[in-house]
């Protein structure tokens, strides 16, 4: 059965940028625009009154169309999604943003970004149902910033979130495992490299 999370809008916007150099962007969403990942790049845009782009469960070459019709800026997508887009080999040269998260990623999906679209910062995103985002970095490796360093913890090789970090759902305790195994490369940095559970996620889709 799937676990019923509550959320405040106050915990779901933590991470949204309000700030001037936003007022100009156009946001694409190709992910699931009512689960975690969709709603916080809604508020992202509401709170910079941005217009938003509908690209969930559109194909590559309609999501082109799009970006190009609406002058996309700030594109949000899975890494499968980005996957489909760049083997598209298309030109989007007013791009400035690509966020990923949602499922694993891999330097060459980084690399073949980089080259296709070189004038888009790249954001690779750790966020979770129970928490929403948590973690953001440039490349596939993430730290822990000081400001979440008692809220965030590496264990065992897995990652914990404080309760403080969580939504409202049954059995919440102090801390959560959240079942993702990490890897250190380098001091305070690590890779997420896989599940302890037998459960993944996949574009936000549980898959067993």
């Amino acid at each position: 059965m799937p676990r019923v999370v509550k959320h405040s809008v106050a915990a779901l916007a933590r991470a949204v940028v309000q700030a001037p150099r936003h007022r100009a962007d156009v946001c694409g969403v190709a992910v699931n625009p009512t689960h975690i990942a969709g709603v916080q790049v809604l508020l992202q845009a509401w709170a910079n009154r941005n217009p938003v782009v509908n690209l969930w469960g559109v194909g590559p070459a309609q999501v082109v169309e799009r970006c190009r019709t609406w002058g996309v800026t700030h594109l949000s997508g899975t890494p499968t999604f980005h996957r489909l887009l760049v083997a598209e080999e298309c030109a989007l040269p007013g791009l400035r943003s690509l966020t990923l998260g949602g499922e694993p990623a891999d330097e060459g999906l980084l690399a073949r970004l980089a080259e296709r679209f070189p004038h888009a910062r790249r954001q690779h995103v750790y966020a979770s149902t129970e928490a929403g985002t948590v973690l953001a970095g440039q490349g596939l490796e993430f730290s822990i910033p000081p400001e979440k360093a008692d809220r965030v913890a590496v264990r065992d090789g897995r990652l914990w979130l404080h309760r403080s970090q969580l939504g409202e759902f049954e059995g919440a305790a102090e801390w959560y495992d959240t079942g993702d195994r990490v890897e250190p490369v380098a001091p305070g940095r690590f890779r997420i490299i896989g599940r302890e559970r037998r459960e993944i996620d996949v574009g936000g889709e549980k898959v067993d």
